[in-house]
């Protein structure tokens, strides 16, 4: 269906942010639809369709959840547009080492006692706003995420995974905020990318506005 559609004369499916068709931050329309039919496929409170791919919602998930001037916890192997929003929301990025396997020159997995231990010296700095992961890594290495997640909830802290290269499995783990790439493991257009969420510890009119900063306000209804 997507290919009988792509043949097509571009006008039929380039168009604007009209009524019916509403957008991410719209509250009916058939964008809307679909982000309610998305959310209650994949078991999240709610969810958000980005058009500047997974980089884009990243920085919105991480401005959202942390105030100008905080501290976020964030692994070394983090995508590049995670320190770029730290940037643009005066957010003091906090990074940790990972396990090495100097067989493959790849970072791995923390194990929850890496994370414990790297939350304590943290956490010894000063206070922190949220935690992020990436899970998978980009080289296709997964973590045991549920047991990554409980540590960090058990010192009161917020998740974010960064799961570009996953299917929402984080939200089985428990994470907070998830962000997918529709483009890279769901079949989805360039460009294309979901935000998911779920429980009380974060602030959806925050996640909104920080949406609003990061995405034109006039999204491609193909993506």
């Amino acid at each position: 269906a997507l290919q009988r559609l792509l043949r097509r004369p571009p006008g039929s499916w380039d168009l604007p942010e009209l009524p019916a068709l509403g957008g991410p931050l719209a509250a009916e329309g058939a964008v809307a639809h679909a982000q309610r039919r998305c959310s209650a496929l994949l078991g999240a409170d709610h969810c958000w369709f980005g058009v500047n791919g997974a980089s884009g919602l990243l920085q919105a998930a991480l401005l959202g959840l942390c105030a100008p001037g905080s501290r976020v916890l964030l692994p070394r192997n983090l995508h590049r547009s995670l320190l770029h929003g730290c940037l643009l929301g005066r957010l003091e990025p906090v990074l940790f080492d990972l396990p090495f396997d100097a067989a493959t020159g790849l970072w791995l997995p923390p194990s929850p006692d890496h994370l414990k231990e790297v939350l304590r010296q943290a956490l010894a700095g000063g206070p922190l706003a949220a935690v992020v992961l990436v899970d998978p890594t980009y080289q296709g290495f997964a973590a045991d995420l549920s047991a990554l997640v409980a540590v960090a909830h058990a010192a009161s802290l917020p998740v974010l995974v960064d799961q570009a290269h996953g299917r929402g499995e984080a939200l089985a783990a428990g994470a907070d905020l998830v962000v997918l790439s529709l483009q890279k493991s769901a079949g989805g257009l360039a460009q294309s990318a979901a935000l998911l969420a779920q429980g009380q510890r974060f602030d959806p009119e925050a996640i909104g506005r920080a949406l609003l900063w990061f995405q034109t306000s006039s999204p491609s209804a193909l993506l």
